[in-house]
């Protein structure tokens, strides 16, 4: 039996997961059924070879991995967006810095403060 690409990428990812599983010292159960995962995987992905949807296979067989590096690309970008706060030191105002380039083009860098002041506990002096 000839194997294609992406069964022989499932064996090879399969048989990592079953000696790490060993290692580990997971239950004989569940060892039992990923090494039955294996297989019914591995010949769905030769069925689809042998037929010609070789394409097929590999979307499968890669499409966890895209959704994986997908949502840390995401959560990446989420964390770069976020801006820190710091105090300042001589008053009760906290100044905003960005932590992310803005990708807008700037035409007028006048008009655009680079840091911006609120005012977290306003002071009023009576006279």
């Amino acid at each position: 039996m000839e194997f294609c690409g992406p069964t022989i990428f499932n064996l090879v990812l399969g048989t990592i997961s079953i000696i790490a599983q060993i290692v580990i010292g997971s239950s004989t159960l569940s060892i039992m059924v990923d090494i039955l995962f294996v297989i019914l995987w591995t010949f769905l992905l030769n069925y689809l070879c042998s037929i010609g949807w070789s394409f097929l296979g590999w979307l499968l067989v890669l499409f966890p991995f895209v959704v994986l590096l997908l949502l840390y690309l995401l959560t990446v970008d989420i964390s770069l967006m976020k801006r820190t706060a710091s105090p300042s030191p001589t008053s009760n105002t906290f100044t905003i810095i960005p932590t992310k380039i803005p990708t807008q083009r700037i035409t007028n860098a006048a008009a655009v403060a680079p840091t911006q002041s609120i005012t977290l506990f306003p002071t009023t002096r009576s006279a």
